[in-house]
């Protein structure tokens, strides 16, 4: 098994966002072999609020692009004052992104009401995603669109303020079950609206 339970936070350096104009802390796209591990995040997101333009919108921690074989583990990256805490890119047609390791992370909390994000964001086929934490993140948890030929497991995937999903129609639970090997909660007492079976996908 290659989880490991939660991030070992004590004594780890803490990269940290003092500028109001500044929402990228990382940056590894394009750079081959790349590796950020055993470091704190922080967007600082509660302290200088949202971004003060659209043109400085973006994700706290920006890889891929056609960047090949980087690795993200055992960081703890939270509060965003982009869009996302983590964006793995696709890159483009003659530069993709490839064989991205990315395991045993904790990610968020990420956003607010009026200024929604993303847990984590990943374009990059061939890779692998497994034992993250993913926790109230106000937009997506995690998103694996466009990696194909990736095993994306064993994540687990935490609601906001709460680890269930409430009353509400099948799309919430399809949407959530989409995640592979994700660990999902309905809510006690909560109603669902079926159409057709919910079902479990694992490829």
């Amino acid at each position: 098994d290659h989880c490991v339970t939660g991030v070992q936070t004590c004594a780890l350096p803490i990269l940290r966002i003092a500028d109001p104009t500044v929402t990228t802390a990382v940056v590894m796209v394009n750079c081959d072999g790349a590796e950020l591990s055993h470091v704190i995040v922080d967007g600082n997101r509660p302290s200088l609020g949202k971004p003060v333009s659209e043109l400085y919108d973006g994700a706290l921690i920006y890889a891929g692009g056609g960047g090949q074989g980087q690795i993200i583990q055992h960081i703890d990256a939270y509060e965003p004052r982009g869009w996302a805490v983590l964006h793995v890119s696709e890159g483009d047609p003659v530069h993709r992104c490839s064989a991205a390791l990315i395991e045993n992370n904790k990610i968020g909390p990420a956003g607010e009401d009026m200024a929604r994000a993303s847990g984590m964001v990943m374009a990059c086929p061939n890779s692998v995603v497994r034992c993250n934490n993913i926790t109230n993140a106000t937009n997506v948890g995690l998103s694996a669109f466009g990696a194909l030929g990736s095993t994306v497991e064993k994540n687990l995937i935490v609601g906001r303020e709460s680890s269930c999903i409430a009353s509400g129609d099948q799309e919430a639970i399809n949407k959530a079950l989409s995640i592979r090997l994700a660990v999902v909660e309905l809510c006690p007492g909560a109603v669902f609206e079926l159409s057709s079976p919910i079902t479990f996908k694992y490829d």
